[in-house]
């Protein structure tokens, strides 16, 4: 395992390790078309090349015939990046990527608590990246990590920048701040505070990988016990808002419900995505920031402006362009009330009952 100063830091390492392994032919990786831009922002600081495969909205997971496609491609790796702990399936994956020699990413960032079948989310790909980041499961503020075959990880690990000097007070800021603004009556207030960018997607180029901070390294390990029992609260009310919302949503819209996980999957349900018509999507987030409802991201990767020097082909991505259009996102942490829960199905049930 190598620590990194973050997760992106560590999918970096890990892209680049992937290329020069021994069966890589050539810097091409294969990325998702809809996800987290800080995958693209790993892609970038390796210096790779990239390909894209779509997601299935319906399900939330890559398209398994869009990965068979890209593959034929021949790319050194690919990369998965399960969006709020929704695994796909691994044995598939497994599958086509032994097939075809191609080192199998796992980008587990969003996954924490997760499981596929008997196997935790971070330890199904040759190599897999966690993120101990603002936002993720288990926190630790930032930090990542690398795992994977030690004769690898480890010659990735040797290029790595020391850990940034007198980090220590900027971390418990940040700490403090995600802290107290994760609480539902206060979500009105990253809005209006310049920097944090809480709730927003945004691009961040490159940085140097370097190692973690001791105080990152040593919050991931005391929080992961209470990251745990975060994660089983997530879960809990992830199922109670699936039942509510499923009762709220507009039943007659092609593009209206929550996406399915794998029945052999456990989701690590970060956030509950929703799938909703555009229209109402609209209204719903006019109406609904303030209870933490979000959009999600606004871009495919391959729309991406920083993006477009690296990207060796394309191919319609009809899936990532219509989560683009349709999904948004609800809480699900511990902090929620039986108020809050109540009050999010009433968005949904109906966004004029709450003031823009």
């Amino acid at each position: 395992m190598t620590l990194c100063g973050s997760g992106t830091q560590a999918l970096q390492l890990a892209l680049q390790v992937a290329c020069a392994s021994r069966r890589a032919t050539n810097d091409l990786v294969a990325l998702p078309a809809f996800t987290c831009y800080d995958v693209a922002s790993a892609a970038i600081g390796a210096g790779v090349r990239v390909v894209f495969y779509d997601i299935d909205p319906e399900t939330l997971v890559a398209d398994l015939g869009s990965v068979a496609r890209v593959l034929e491609r021949g790319p050194a790796a690919v990369v998965i990046a399960p969006l709020f702990g929704y695994q796909p399936d691994w044995d598939e994956l497994r599958e086509l990527t032994d097939r075809a020699a191609v080192t199998l990413i796992e980008d587990a960032a969003q996954s924490f608590g997760a499981r596929w079948r008997d196997r935790p989310a971070g330890a199904l790909g040759d190599l897999s990246v966690l993120s101990f980041g603002r936002g993720k499961g288990w926190t630790a503020v930032e930090g990542g990590a690398l795992l994977g075959p030690a004769s690898e990880v480890g010659a990735g690990s040797s290029t790595l920048a020391p850990a940034k000097p007198f980090g220590g007070g900027l971390i418990l800021f940040k700490g403090l701040a995600q802290w107290l603004l994760g609480r539902p009556a206060l979500y009105g207030l990253p809005s209006v505070m310049p920097g944090l960018e809480l709730g927003e997607t945004v691009y961040h180029p490159p940085r140097a990988p370097h190692r973690i901070s001791r105080l990152a390294a040593r919050l991931a390990l005391e929080t992961e016990h209470a990251s745990d029992a975060e994660a089983d609260a997530r879960r809990t009310r992830a199922s109670g808002l699936t039942d509510r919302l499923n009762e709220a949503l507009v039943t007659g819209s092609a593009r209206c419900g929550i996406p399915r996980p794998h029945p052999e999957s456990v989701p690590g349900a970060l956030r509950l995505p929703v799938l909703v018509s555009p229209r109402a999507r609209a209204e719903l987030l006019a109406r609904g920031r303030r209870l933490g409802i979000m959009p999600g991201y606004p871009q495919t990767l391959p729309s991406l402006e920083a993006l477009q020097p690296f990207i060796a082909g394309r191919e319609p991505m009809p899936g990532a362009e219509a989560l683009t259009a349709a999904l948004v996102t609800v809480p699900t942490h511990s902090l929620l009330t039986e108020a809050d829960l109540r009050r999010i199905a009433a968005v949904f049930r109906d966004p004029h009952a709450f003031p823009s």
